[in-house]
Parts: C-alpha cells; structure tokens; sequence
C-alpha cells in the first residue's frame, strides 16, 4: 500500500515535470522521449490527443536520400495555436536521428545546433536538439539545426521531431503536441561530365560542362593546366553547370590539357598559331593632308578564319607609326578575319604626309586592295607578289600634265641594288636610259622617271615606252599615272 502510494507520488511528479514539454523554459525536458504519446494525455497536456493538430509542424530540407558525410540544414516550423492570441502563443521542439526513430537505438550522425535560439541535449544513448526558450512569432516559429550524415554503411535513418504549439497560459492546457517522423535512404554519389573534351583554335574561347549527379552529391571543378580557367561553378552540388576559358595560343605548336570536374577528367585540345607564311606586298601607300590609303582585306576561304599583321615601312626601311581606323599604330597591327569576311583599314589623312611600302603576312592567302583617295580622284591599287625583273609603262606629256609615277620596295631585309631601263615602244633601249639604285632593306623608291634619270639628260617631257626594272632579289612594284583630274593605276607585267 505504501509502495504503491509512493510509486503514484513518483509517477505524478514525472507527469508534472513533463506538462509544459515542449514549450518550456530551457526547452523540451528528456523525460519527453519515455512517452509513446509524447505526453498528450490525462494530466499532461490532456486537452488534445497526440498528433490532433499535426498540420501545425512542418519540416523541410531533411532528405529522402541522404550521402553519407553531406551536411543537411532542417528547418522545424511550429505554427501557433490557433486557440489564442498570436501575443501568447508560443513554439518549442526537439528532434533526433537514429536507425529507426525509436528510443532503443543510438543517435546516427552528427546534430549542430546552428540556430543561436537552439542547443542539444542528451537522453541516454540519444542526443537530440532543442529550443532554448520557447518561441514567440505570428503566425509561426521557426527553428534550424543541422545534421550531418554518417560515413557510407550506416544504413537508412529516421529523423523524429516533436513540437507543443502552446497557447501560453502556463498550464497543460489547449496545448497541441504533434510528432512527425522522416525517413531517409542511404544513398551513393555518382557523377557523369558531358562532353568530356573540347576542341579550340589558336584564338582560345569558353567551354561549359555539363554535370549530372543525385541530390546532395557534391562536385568541384579545376584546371590542371594554367591555359585553362574555371570561370564559374567551380563548386557545385547534384545537377550543374562548369564553365572555363581557354586563352590564346600564338605558338605553332598545339598544346592539351585537363580539367577535372565531379572526378571525371575532360580533356582540352588547343590548336597552335599557323605560321604567318602568305605574303602580300603593296609597293606604295600614303597618308597626309589631302590623301589617305584605305586597306581592304578579304578572307576568300569558306571554312578558315585567317590571322595576319600589316607592317608599314618608310623609303629607308624603317618602321612608320600612323593612324589607322582611329588609333595609332606603330609600325604594324594585326588582323582576323573571318571565313569570307572583309576588314577595312583607313588612314586619317591627317598630319605630316608619310608614305612607304606595306607588306602583308597572313596564315591563309588574303586578297587585299588599297584605296588611294585625294583630290586628284581615287583609285585602286591590288597587291601584288613580288618579281625580279617586270616591267611598267611609262607616259609623260608635260604639256597635258600626265606623268607616271613609279614605285619599287624591297621586301627582303637586306640592302639590293635595282637596275632601271627605259625602253620605247617597240621594247629598244633608250640610250643613257638606265640608272642603278640601292635599296635599304625594307626600303621603297618612288620617283617620277623625269626624277630617276634626271642625271642623264634625257627628253622626257613628252614620252611613251617602259621602264624595266631588274633585282637579284624580288621586288614589289607599282605605277600610277597622274593627269589632271585622273589618277589611275597601271599594269605590272613581269618578264620571263
């Protein structure tokens, strides 16, 4: 009788000390988890049966497959009791993992209380977390915590969560207890990459990968060749994109390297630079007040994008700084041109007037034009390849003021010396017509013949014939007749 009385004292004092669960101060007690019913009964929170009102708990962000050592963040939401004032009414919860959400079993993995509002507390072989104080919020309290998933073996997990949505009166009383339970699959990280090689040209460009992978499964991305840079999703989880740029090759070697993105190698190829070796030369251009020379390049391939550079020489070879489409160049610029595409060069016709010679290097044949401008008219000049002995022809008539200008450039490094005869119409040799030059390298003549021969005495004011020109290297070479109000070009004819 008196055991009996003392083991109903005892009993009593248990169901006191859980009546506020969840709710309480400090937060939910461990004697919680000895109640199958969590406590919503007769005499503790005896208003309501367990789970009455279970739509006011929700949870979210725990797993239906879980990999093992990912981190999960759990959000546990407790809507108010809808029995009072949003003033009073207060949230608590607790929750737990183990292998099967009873109260037998060890806790699985590992809890951080990440919300400052929350700490974790231990009931036997179980830790759970838990609120530190009850939780004010209309229309709801919300709460976090992390769980971190075991290593690979463990098995599937339960995670248990229980919530009093109080009415804050400080009795057992229309109190709603809800517990929801959460099962979790282990699962495995897989990853598949797509494509896994790529293909660049020389000019380099971007590249993006493509990662497939299960929920949760986290992947990174990075280069392992310093050519290639991961330029966004350098770290991704489940389902995602990395993106990288190849920079720009100018050796002619082709070169490889590797990315390892979600474990998977994916391999990038990188054309070298061609080399350089089309040539086309222009034996003169200009550029000041009252004329300007406009480039015109084409690109005659259908399938190839071509590369080039223009440098611009001066009558002694050396290098001439100009603007070209507003900007100063100095010496030489360079190109791309796309399969079939034009680019259009111009000078400023401004400033001091330069002139000189252009040479033209590309890694595919280009057809190119230069367009003189002035106020005399315009005209085109094509560029040429270069010959060792052609011959021009010649017109001068002082008193129509029609002359024939002259120009040879010497595309070769070195210094040459060019011969020069003039021939007449039926191709003989005037006499004292010949004269012999040097070119630097690199370096142009252009003259007017009455100004090549004008150490030979010769009649010139009124003539028609050719001018031979003869190198032991080849030359480029060009002549334009000038008359009032014309400027054209005139044939080139090379001699074998």
């Amino acid at each position: 009788m008196w055991l009996s009385r003392v083991g109903g004292i005892l009993l009593a004092l248990v169901l006191v000390a859980i009546c506020v669960l969840l709710a309480e101060s400090g937060g939910a007690p461990s004697l919680i988890f000895l109640s199958s019913n969590m406590c919503a009964q007769s005499g503790c929170h005896s208003t309501f049966p367990l789970n009455q009102r279970q739509d006011l708990l929700s949870v979210s962000g725990f797993p239906e497959r879980y990999i093992p050592g990912n981190s999960y963040d759990v959000a546990v939401v407790v809507r108010n009791n809808p029995n009072t004032s949003a003033a009073l009414a207060r949230g608590g919860f607790a929750a737990f993992v183990n292998s099967d959400g009873s109260l037998s079993r060890p806790s699985v993995g590992v809890l951080v209380a990440t919300d400052p509002g929350t700490h974790l507390r231990i009931q036997s072989q179980i830790t759970y977390v838990t609120h530190s104080s009850p939780r004010a919020g209309s229309p709801e309290a919300t709460f976090g915590f992390r769980w971190t998933a075991p290593a690979a073996g463990a098995g599937g997990v339960v995670l248990v969560v229980a919530a009093n949505s109080a009415n804050g009166n400080g009795r057992e009383t229309e109190d709603f207890i809800s517990r929801r339970t959460f099962a979790a699959e282990e699962g495995q990280c897989s990853f598949a990459v797509s494509p896994t090689s790529f293909s660049f040209s020389a000019s380099g460009g971007s590249g993006a990968i493509t990662v497939s992978a299960p929920t949760g499964c986290n992947w990174t991305a990075a280069s392992n060749a310093d050519f290639i840079t991961i330029t966004s999703g350098a770290a991704g989880s489940g389902n995602g994109n990395a993106v990288f740029s190849v920079a720009a090759h100018s050796a002619a070697a082709a070169r490889s390297g590797t990315l390892t993105v979600a474990q998977q190698t994916v391999t990038v190829d990188q054309a070298g630079t061609p080399a350089e070796n089309e040539k086309l030369y222009f034996a003169q251009f200009g550029d000041g007040p009252g004329i300007s020379s406009t480039f015109i390049l084409m690109n005659p391939s259908v399938t190839d994008s071509l590369r080039g550079t223009v440098r611009l020489f001066d009558a002694e070879g050396q290098a001439i700084s100009v603007d070209i489409n507003g900007n100063i160049v100095a010496g030489s610029f360079s190109f791309e041109i796309p399969p079939e595409g034009v680019r259009f060069f111009a000078t400023d016709a401004e400033g001091p007037l330069v002139s000189g010679s252009v040479q033209i290097s590309s890694t595919l044949p280009v057809s190119g034009t230069i367009l003189f401008s002035g106020s005399f008219g315009v005209t085109a000049v094509p560029g040429i390849q270069p010959l060792t002995r052609f011959l021009i022809p010649i017109e001068t008539d002082s008193s129509k003021q029609v002359d024939t200008g002259v120009a040879v450039a010497n595309p070769s490094g070195a210094p040459v010396e060019v011969r020069l005869l003039l021939r007449d119409t039926e191709g003989k040799a005037i006499l004292n017509g010949e004269a012999t030059v040097t070119l630097a390298g690199n370096g142009q003549l252009a003259r007017f013949p009455s100004q090549i021969f004008a150490a030979k005495g010769l009649d010139l004011d009124r003539f028609k014939g050719t001018l031979e020109i003869t190198s032991s290297v080849p030359l480029a070479g060009m002549a334009i007749r000038v008359s009032p109000g014309h400027f054209s070009t005139l044939p080139v004819a090379g001699l074998r």
